[in-house]
């Protein structure tokens, strides 16, 4: 019975069949579409609300790292410094020889100098450089982002 009715069926109604189904698929894809479109835009407007809650509390973050760098860069010559006076010290108490005070006095300014020197290896380690570049690239970026959101 069925091949009966595809018997009768004609070209036309084969035409208007397939452009019914045309327009289905049509509305389907256009609502696809605006749903992708009010996605993007969802996804967009929350990237901006967390682009301007996030900047303003990274700046204050930049110029801390910025002032702790300084500090770190002065507290390394400060030490440096000491360093070599202890040396020097110890130069000058050896040249002095005052019996076993000037012992005692060289044992403890030996291991002073030893865990000053220990401390200023230690701190010469810190690859300052990278770390200034890392804050300056990260300050351009926030910048940047604060350009974009009229910061």
């Amino acid at each position: 019975m069925q091949n009966e009715d595809y018997a009768m069926t004609t070209t036309t109604d084969y035409l208007a069949e397939i452009y019914r189904s045309q327009k289905k698929q049509e509305r389907f894809h256009l609502t696809r579409l605006l749903v992708q479109i009010g996605t993007s835009v969802a996804v967009i407007a929350l990237l901006a609300v967390l682009a301007s809650r996030l900047i303003p509390l990274a700046a204050p973050v930049i110029e801390q790292i910025d002032e702790v760098t300084v500090t770190v860069n002065e507290l390394a010559a400060t030490v440096s410094g000491l360093a070599r006076n202890m040396n020097t010290l110890i130069q000058e108490l050896n040249a002095s020889d005052l019996g076993g005070t000037v012992q005692q006095a060289r044992d403890a300014i030996a291991t002073a100098s030893k865990s000053m020197q220990t401390a200023v290896d230690e701190i010469s380690k810190v690859d300052f450089a990278a770390l200034n570049t890392s804050v300056t690239a990260l300050a351009a970026v926030v910048d940047a982002i604060r350009g974009i959101f009229g910061g």
